[in-house]
C-alpha cells in the first residue's frame, strides 16, 4: 500500500537506481502493460503476471516501482510461494524478492466483505527483466491462498482514478480516503527504466477458479418390474480429487423423483416403477469446490425378442414384449442406412391384447438396419437393441436414370397401371404416379438435395425399390 510519502521514496529510490544503473538501460521504451492473476492447476498456484501491451525494451531493462494488488474474500489466508521476475543484475542471478505482502486492510468498513493485499518490489539490489515486446507475458511471483469459496472472489484490484489510470475493467475498488482504507494507495503501477507509469488496465486473461472435483465413476443397477410393480434401483458415484482438490470433508447431497435425498455416496432404493427418473448429486470438497452429475434409472421396458427378415424388397420386423408391460405408450421403429443415423418411419401404438407387433418397410436393396424407440406413458424413451435386414429387388428390366439427378429422371421398363411411389428420407410419401406406359417421370425439381427412394409396385407385388440421389 502506497502513501503519498511511500510513492515519493519509490520515485526518488529509482532514480537513484537509474543513476547507478544507466549501462544496463537499453532503448526502454515499454509504454503499455497490464496486470492479471492466473490459477494454475499443474502446480495449485496462482500466478500474478504482467503482459507487455505497447513499447518495447531490450533485455536488462531497469526494474522500476510496481505495485500489484489482490482483493479475496475476508479472512482468507494467503502465502507468497515463489519469486519469478525480474532478476537481480550483480552477484545472484535468482529472482529479487516482491515484498508480499507489502501491505493488507482487512474487512474495511467500506468493503467488509473483502481484504486487499498489495505486493511491491524490492528496489535494492538493482534488478532487470527479460527482452519485452508487445504481448510478452511474464509471471511476477506466485502465490497461493486458502480459502473455502472454490477461488470465487479472488481477482485484481480494481484501479480507481488517485493515479491517473482509471482500469476500464469494472467498477473501482475504494478509495484511499473512505472508511477503513488507512489512507493508502493500492492502485496497480508499473514502471520500467523510466519514472512514466505504464500499467493501463487489467488483462481480460486467465481464471482464479479452483479445479472442481473430478468424477471417475457413477454407476447404477437396475432390476427392472417385468411384472408390475417392484424392482430396485442402486446408485453410487466414486471421487477422485485434482491435483489441486483435497478430498476432505466431503459432502453428497442427492435429490430425486418423489422428494427423494441422501447425504451418502451410495444409496438403494426400492420399487423403479414408483421412483424410475433421474438422480442428480451435488458433491462438495473442504475448498468449496463442487461437482454435479447425474443418473438416469428409465423404467425400462422388456422386449423378449426383435428380429428382422427380408421378403424380397420388403423388411419384415417382428417383436414380443413381457406380459404385463403396463407402462408402455407406443413402438417408433426406426431406420437406417448406415447402422448409425436412424429415422422414425413409422408408430405402432400399444396393444393391450397381444404382446407380439409386427411391421413391415419398403427397403431399397442392400442392408439396412433397424431399432425400436419404446415410449413409456411419462414420454421417457429407451431404445431396443439394432438388427440388420438384407433386402434383395433389383429388378434389372427396371431402370431409372439418370441417377444422380438434378431434377428428372426417367423409370423405364415398366408396364401400363404400374404404380411408381417417391419417399424421402423419413419415409414420406413425395409423389406417387400410375404409369399409362412402359416409361414414367420423376421429378424432384422442387426437393432439396439428398437421398430418395423409388419403389415400383405391380398388383400390389414390389418389383423394384432403389435409391435415387438429388444433387
Amino acid at each position: 500500500m502506497k502513501s503519498n510519502y511511500t510513492s515519493l521514496f519509490y520515485l526518488l529510490l529509482m532514480v537513484v537506481g537509474f543513476a547507478t544503473l544507466s549501462s544496463l538501460t537499453s532503448n526502454a521504451a515499454v509504454t503499455g502493460t497490464k496486470f492479471y492473476i492466473h490459477y494454475n492447476a499443474s502446480n495449485c498456484n496462482y500466478e500474478a503476471h504482467m503482459i507487455v501491451t505497447a513499447g518495447s525494451a531490450a533485455a536488462g531493462a531497469n526494474a522500476g516501482a510496481v505495485q500489484f494488488t489482490i482483493v479475496v474474500p475476508h479472512g482468507t489466508t494467503v502465502t507468497k510461494v515463489a519469486d519469478n521476475e525480474p532478476h537481480i543484475t550483480s552477484g545472484s542471478l535468482g529472482p529479487q524478492v516482491w515484498n508480499f505482502p507489502q501491505s493488507r486492510v482487512n474487512a474495511p468498513a467500506i468493503s467488509p466483505g473483502n481484504d486487499y493485499i498489495s505486493a511491491t518490489l524490492s528496489l535494492s539490489p538493482a534488478a532487470a527483466y527479460p527482452a519485452l515486446a508487445v504481448n510478452t507475458d511474464l509471471i511476477l511471483f506466485k502465490f497461493t491462498a486458502n480459502t473455502t469459496t472454490c477461488g470465487n472472489g479472488i481477482r485484481m484490484w480494481n484501479n480507481n482514478s488517485e493515479d491517473g489510470n482509471a482500469d476500464p475493467l469494472g467498477s473501482p475498488d475504494p478509495f484511499s480516503f473512505q472508511s477503513g482504507m488507512q489512507g493508502g494507495d493500492f492502485n496497480n503501477s508499473f514502471t520500467v527504466s523510466s519514472p512514466n507509469e505504464t500499467y493501463t488496465g487489467r488483462a481480460l486473461l486467465g481464471t482464479t477458479t479452483w479445479p472442481s472435483p473430478v468424477f471417475v465413476t457413477k454407476s447404477k443397477v437396475v432390476t427392472p418390474p417385468f411384472n408390475g410393480p417392484g424392482g430396485t434401483i442402486v446408485g453410487s458415484v466414486t471421487y477422485t480429487a485434482g491435483a489441486c482438490a483435497t478430498p476432505l470433508a466431503l459432502t453428497y447431497s442427492w435429490t430425486g423423483p418423489n422428494s427423494f435425498s441422501s447425504s451418502s455416496s451410495s444409496w438403494i432404493r426400492p420399487n423403479v416403477t414408483a421412483n424410475y427418473g433421474t438422480y442428480n448429486v451435488v458433491v462438495t470438497n473442504s475448498n468449496g469446490c463442487t461437482a454435479t452429475t447425474d443418473l438416469s434409472v428409465p423404467l425400462a421396458i422388456k422386449i423378449i425378442s426383435f428380429h428382422g427378415n427380408a421378403n424380397k424388397c420388403v423388411a419384415q420386423l417382428n417383436w414380443q414384449i413381457a406380459p404385463g408391460e403396463r407402462d408402455l405408450q407406443y413402438f417408433e421403429v426406426q431406420y437406417s442406412s448406415d447402422g448409425s443415423r436412424f429415422v422414425g418411419v413409422g408408430q405402432l401404438e400399444r396393444n393391450d391384447y397381444n404382446d407380439t407387433y409386427t411391421y413391415n418397410y419398403t427397403q431399397p436393396s442392400g442392408k439396412g438396419y433397424y431399432r425400436l424407440k419404446i415410449i413409456d406413458l411419462q414420454g421417457k424413451a429407451t431404445y431396443s437393441e439394432t438388427v440388420p435386414v438384407s433386402t434383395t429387388c433389383d429388378n434389372g428390366d427396371i431402370i431409372i436414370a439418370p441417377n444422380p439427378t438434378s431434377s428428372l429422371s426417367t423409370v423405364s421398363g415398366i408396364e401400363a397401371g404400374d404404380q411408381v411411389k417417391v419417399t424421402d428420407v423419413l419415409g414420406n410419401v413425395i409423389a406417387n404416379y400410375i404409369s399409362g406406359g412402359t416409361n414414367a417421370t420423376v421429378d424432384l425439381g422442387i426437393y432439396p438435395a439428398g437421398i430418395y427412394s423409388v419403389i415400383v409396385s405391380r398388383n400390389g407385388d414390389v418389383l423394384k425399390a432403389a435409391k435415387l440421389t438429388k444433387q
